[in-house]
């Protein structure tokens, strides 16, 4: 049975008229009739999305790799500190972490600090570069190549015998683990109808929660930093067959690139699965038009991921805790973004990150947990919601470069985050809180200048993104649609003239499915 839509975005896949008609159709407009996430998307997203969890795996697993060494004291009653006198210390276990093999404390301590600023720059890199090679070669090979890379850099990392192999080895994750969260989000969110975009696009962030979560018992179970590293390049290895072999390559990219044919077989496989389409139905007519230019910018992303967990007690239980905190707050950006719009959603919790972490620089101690426990909150469906918008603000043709771009803002605020916090030292514990505060007040305020994407198709052109900015107002309750060429309904009119060069706009005030049902935009 087709899925009925979830709001007015779409027209009534029921309707059998609408279902055979003779039209050529948007892939968004071609969903509505198929089920915007039917059995095959659900399937499909399934799949695709769960390689959020090779993200998490690789990412997280340096808060046990890299976590600070613990020491034992040579003697009994021993006053002074490990690095004030290193013969009276030793450290406990060598396996724990690459600081404790080796010895990357006291004045080497800031070794063990770069692995984090090494492994985001790889992470920007990777966003950027393999974000634009999956525009130009397809999502299916750059997920293919990047989990490749990551399981790699992750998989050689656990026999890296010195400290400088280990940091480019984790350097390279980095890259893989950049490319596949970008190009990975890209090919789930492809195959959704429009009115399923918001849900589905922030259930992936959770998914990395979740993915997060599961870490911390099997980092328990591993005897030592190499073991870990080796496990955790495991689920991106899988996944480099599952791209190559057991996905389709996504219709919005193939009919951006002219191959027109290939991404209606595509979509008529969707359809057949989903119980929309029948077996030897001919392949949809799909609508083409000419793109070019640039493309619109997006705001920085920023990341409410807590990697401090190593300082805590109870290092496998906290940071599990820590982590398992975005799940909720990603489900909730998911359901107001449905109901209250991106462009408000994503303002709000950017200025609630920011007015709490501005409340921590002023607050008693016994409230500061409790201020940064909520801005974690509200920084993580921030984080969550910039993946919906982004991948809704540019179109097909530079998606993947937008959201690479996009990936990369949030992984210099990654590498620059150690900085400010050293500021601690030098202006006082409270100088760091205002600086994060800031940083999302001018989120906040820069969102604001972005035009909303709730209850629209994704853009497959730029003339669609500037299309969408200057009739925003006139189309608010209308469905608007890339350019349809439209045949007529009847078999009479079957070979009359069709008006190629005129957008059509839905509108849902009609309840016939006719040439009064479609109207032309001025």
């Amino acid at each position: 049975m087709v899925q009925q839509p979830s709001d007015d975005s779409c027209w009534s896949a029921e309707d059998p008229k609408k279902a055979h008609s003779d039209e050529a159709v948007t892939i968004d407009a071609y969903f509505c009739r198929i089920g915007e996430f039917g059995r095959y998307q659900r399937s499909h997203y399934a799949v695709v999305a769960g390689a959020w969890v090779a993200c998490a795996w690789i990412t997280f697993s340096m808060v046990f790799v890299n976590a600070r060494p613990a020491w034992l004291a040579v003697a009994e009653g021993t006053t002074t500190t490990p690095c004030d006198d290193p013969d009276a210390w030793t450290i406990a276990d060598t396996a724990q972490s690459v600081g404790a093999e080796w010895r990357l404390v006291c004045a080497d301590g800031y070794r063990r600090a770069s692995l984090d600023s090494l492994y985001f720059l790889g992470f920007l890199i990777g966003a950027s570069a393999l974000g634009a090679a999956s525009d130009r070669y397809g999502r299916r090979k750059a997920c293919a190549v990047s989990a490749g890379i990551a399981a790699g850099g992750s998989l050689a990392s656990a026999f890296a015998p010195s400290f400088g192999a280990f940091a480019v080895l984790r350097f390279l994750a980095g890259i893989g683990v950049g490319g596949l969260g970008s190009d990975c989000y890209v090919l789930a969110s492809e195959f959704i109808g429009p009115s399923w975009q918001s849900r589905t696009g922030n259930a992936q962030a959770a998914i990395f929660a979740v993915g997060g979560t599961l870490l911390a018992p099997v980092a328990l179970c591993m005897p030592g930093w190499r073991s870990l590293a080796l496990v955790s390049a495991l689920p991106a290895a899988a996944y480099v067959p599952v791209f190559l072999l057991g996905v389709a390559e996504s219709p919005r990219w193939l009919l951006a690139q002219g191959r027109a044919d290939e991404a209606a077989r595509v979509l008529l496989r969707v359809g057949v699965v989903n119980g929309a389409t029948a077996q030897g139905t001919p392949p949809p007519k799909l609508a083409t038009s000419g793109g070019g230019g640039g493309g619109g910018g997006a705001g920085a992303q920023t990341s409410g991921r807590d990697e401090a967990a190593g300082e805590l007690r109870s290092l496998h239980a906290n940071f599990a805790l820590s982590v398992a905190v975005e799940i909720p707050a990603d489900l909730l950006a998911g359901w107001l973004c449905d109901r209250v719009g991106r462009k408000i959603t994503l303002a709000a919790a950017f200025g609630a990150a920011g007015a709490l972490c501005l409340s921590c620089a002023v607050l008693p101690a016994s409230l500061t947990a409790g201020a940064a426990m909520l801005g974690k909150f509200a920084i993580s469906a921030a984080f969550a919601i910039v993946f919906v918008y982004t991948a809704e603000l540019f179109p097909t043709p530079l998606r993947n470069v937008g959201m690479g771009v996009s990936s990369s803002a949030a992984r210099i605020g990654g590498m620059a985050a150690p900085s400010v916090i050293l500021l601690a030292d030098l202006l006082g514990a409270r100088a760091p809180n205002v600086v994060f505060g800031s940083a999302g007040a001018v989120a906040c305020c820069g969102v604001l200048l972005l035009p909303e994407t709730k209850g629209r198709p994704m853009p497959e052109t730029v003339a669609d993104c500037d299309d969408a900015r200057g009739r925003s107002s006139r189309r608010r309750n209308s469905m608007s649609t890339r350019k349809l060429r439209v045949a007529p309904l009847s078999e009479s009119d079957g070979d009359a003239p069709v008006d190629e060069g005129a957008p059509v706009v839905w509108s849902p005030a009609s309840e016939s499915f006719g040439t009064t049902q479609l109207q032309l935009s001025n």
